[in-house]
């Protein structure tokens, strides 16, 4: 078990209510449980900015990873869900007749609680979707390219090409060792 300077318990994932507690968020105007069923995104990283934001992160080391299956949620909680993807599609103007709750609803279950939080409810917010660039391990993308390709992909296919509010960043972090120097 890991623990913080504090001594608290540290999780390497944080969801529904926790991850609010961890940012210290309350919901001004409309609570998560009206939104999200319980069992919501697992988030890879939080943090707080010093311009005050949330970060919310998600991390990803291949392109197979960007598509996912849908919900396998109950048929109330996956009413709910599909309620809510509909609503934050609406809010953040994807283009009519995309449907959030099928081949990337990873992807759109995080964007759709960043609409929750900085356009629902009024939170300075950042989420930052972070591509790896090079994980041999993981046989991911080997240029910023790759990903670009792929994501804009996605984009079209959840209605969101071109669309992007400016609290949502997509970053590309290369994890290839260096190459030495020949001297």
């Amino acid at each position: 078990m890991a623990l913080s300077a504090s001594g608290r318990r540290l999780r390497a994932e944080y969801r529904d209510q926790a991850f609010l507690d961890q940012l210290g968020l309350t919901l001004p105007r409309r609570s998560l449980d009206s939104f999200w069923p319980a069992g919501g995104p697992q988030w890879d990283a939080l943090g707080l900015a010093t311009s005050g934001e949330s970060v919310l992160v998600e991390a990803k080391a291949h392109v197979p990873e960007l598509l996912s299956q849908p919900t396998q949620a109950g048929e109330e909680s996956a009413r709910v869900i599909a309620r809510s993807l509909s609503e934050a599609a609406t809010g953040l103007g994807a283009s009519p007749g995309t449907d959030w709750s099928r081949r990337f609803y990873q992807y759109t279950n995080r964007l759709a609680h960043a609409w929750f939080l900085a356009a629902a409810n009024g939170l300075p917010l950042r989420l930052a979707f972070v591509h790896f660039v090079g994980d041999a391990d993981m046989d991911g993308p080997l240029s910023r390219r790759e990903w670009e390709a792929a994501l804009t992909v996605l984009h079209e296919a959840v209605g969101m090409r071109g669309r992007m509010p400016d609290y949502v960043t997509e970053i590309f972090v290369d994890v290839r060792p260096p190459v030495p120097a020949i001297i």
